[in-house]
């Protein structure tokens, strides 16, 4: 899949729904720490106050994502 035939969202946490916070911390929990096995705790704050860029497949699964934090965070 390429990241052009994804449908890309920005958005702050707090315009975030339910559904798009299960999806990004699903898909980092697979990524981080089932496939690069990287244990750590993902909670760790710096979603709040974070930029959220999403990238939603056509089937509706959330197939990319990037925390994007101001300067000094």
């Amino acid at each position: 899949m390429s990241a052009a035939a994804l449908r890309w969202t920005c958005q702050p946490f707090d315009a975030l729904t339910g559904h798009d916070v299960y999806a990004l911390l699903q898909l980092r929990s697979e990524v981080f720490v089932v496939e690069q096995q990287c244990i750590f705790q993902d909670m760790d704050g710096l979603d709040l106050p974070g930029w959220h860029l999403l990238g939603w497949a056509e089937d509706g699964r959330l197939a990319a994502c990037a925390r994007l934090l101001p300067a000094g965070v």
